[in-house]
């Protein structure tokens, strides 16, 4: 139970510390470098976690957001192994695995600032999304539906929004192509972080009524 409630605090930190980086953010973004203010359907979440704004002027913010995506990682892992644990009886180690390795994309993320290490850090965004997806697939199927009915329901949902997400990630078009792919781009990224987050926690606080119950 208390590692349940750990794993729900790291998920939530992220987006707090977020909303509070967005807010002191000056850095523009990749069609306008002079604009001082972060604009939601125009920069990445990775931009709160560049070391130089757009205009080339130091972020010293920076290193707060990859602390704050570090402990997503933690949290990550963590929450694929309470799941397998708690929703499975066999083949936990699928989901264990899966998500450890998704929790090591998104530390991977938080170490390569994108205006640094950019083809790294676009690789641990694939290791850590497509990771995450498969392993929330693996406790879909394996998972014990009648006993976790609604648990299994938030994880349907959740893999279908990073289905889509990782489709378009694929096939859409890239951000530079104009200030409308990026919008779409940004737009996507965001539904699917916050899906991910608000998703986990809620399957996290289902997990904890029914220990509450026991």
């Amino acid at each position: 139970m208390k590692l349940i409630k750990i794993t729900q605090l790291l998920l939530a930190q992220y987006l707090i510390v977020c909303l509070v980086l967005a807010f002191f953010y000056q850095g523009g973004n990749l069609f306008d470098s002079q604009n001082t203010s972060y604009i939601i359907h125009q920069n990445y979440l990775s931009d709160l976690g560049r070391t130089k704004y757009f205009s080339g002027a130091n972020n010293p913010l920076w290193f707060v957001y990859s602390i704050t995506l570090i402990l997503v990682g933690l949290a990550t892992a963590l929450f694929f192994r309470i799941t397998a644990n708690k929703t499975m009886s066999n083949h936990k180690w699928t989901v264990k695995i899966l998500g450890t390795i998704s929790g090591i994309g998104y530390i991977g993320i938080a170490l390569s600032p994108v205006d640094v290490w950019f083809k790294q850090h676009i690789i641990f965004g694939q290791i850590a999304y497509f990771s995450f997806f498969f392993a929330g697939l693996a406790l879909q199927v394996l998972m014990d539906r009648k006993n976790f009915r609604q648990i299994y329901k938030w994880i349907f949902v959740l893999n279908i929004l990073l289905f889509a997400f990782l489709a378009l990630s694929l096939f859409g078009p890239h951000s530079s192509e104009g200030v409308w792919a990026l919008q779409i781009k940004t737009i996507a990224q965001k539904i699917m972080v916050f899906a991910q987050l608000s998703i986990s926690l809620v399957v996290l606080y289902q997990l904890l009524l029914k220990n509450i119950k026991i």
